[in-house]
């Protein structure tokens, strides 16, 4: 995938590093070329993307874009980037695309462990990888604890209910913080699984995937704890797939 050339250079640039990341799919909505810059927001009508962005990228507030773990762009990009905002985001001839990643969520459906729960509802702290946990806690159809947050880490996006994912050894850790700032370490079990049982934790939270010295960190914050619920295989609710490794 490229960036259109009607883009500055700069721009271009700026949208490789910082953007497209998550902004490669509908939604959040592409950022890769003029008319994606130039639409009108889905916040404010009255901005277009590309001022709505300006104001996220300036803002101190949690609405800051983008996210901790994406590479921030740098004073020299900001400014570039109002300065053609401010001139009416023009069409420019760049001469040249600015290459952008292959999606990360553009893979087959697999196993990658080649191991599944075979355990039926036996309870277990290991039993069914993938599986809205919470709601099966809370609706009856198992006995269990009652969990607050509560998922799935994989090595891919997209594997399918019961197939356990990394292995506890990885080193991977899921870190939620609440919305008074306490950060909770959850480490994922040999299934895959992480959950944080019982303790007080005020809504909304945010939360990331650390392994191996980097991040994968979700966009938006969060009012729901049940990770399955939309970290399914093919992914749901805006998620693209599952809980995976960067």
């Amino acid at each position: 995938m490229t960036a259109a050339s009607d883009l500055p250079c700069d721009v271009q640039a700026l949208l490789a590093t910082s953007c497209v990341t998550c902004h490669s799919e509908n939604p959040p909505g592409f950022l890769y070329s003029h008319a994606d810059l130039t639409r009108p927001s889905t916040t404010d009508s009255s901005r277009s993307i590309a001022e709505e962005a300006l104001l996220r990228m300036q803002s101190t507030a949690r609405d800051h874009m983008p996210p901790n773990g994406i590479p921030q762009p740098t004073p020299a990009q900001i400014e570039a980037f109002r300065a053609w905002v401010g001139a009416g985001a023009p069409v420019t001839s760049c001469g040249s695309t600015t290459t952008v990643g292959p999606d990360p969520y553009d893979t087959p459906v697999v196993c990658t462990s080649g191991t599944r729960w075979t355990g039926g509802d036996r309870e277990s702290p290991l039993m069914h990888p993938g599986v809205a946990c919470i709601n099966c806690h809370t609706n009856g159809s198992e006995e269990g604890p009652s969990f607050v947050v509560a998922g799935t880490v994989y090595p891919t996006p997209h594997e399918p209910n019961d197939c356990n994912g990394i292995a506890a050894s990885s080193g991977a850790t899921v870190i939620v913080t609440d919305a008074s700032g306490i950060e909770h370490r959850l480490v994922p079990n040999a299934a895959g699984n992480f959950f944080l049982e019982g303790a007080p934790f005020p809504l909304p939270y945010s939360a990331k995937v650390t392994y191996g010295g980097r991040e994968r960190v979700m966009v938006e914050a969060q009012d729901e704890g049940d990770c399955n619920a939309c970290h399914t295989e093919a992914g749901a609710n805006r998620a693209p797939g599952r809980i995976f490794l960067p």
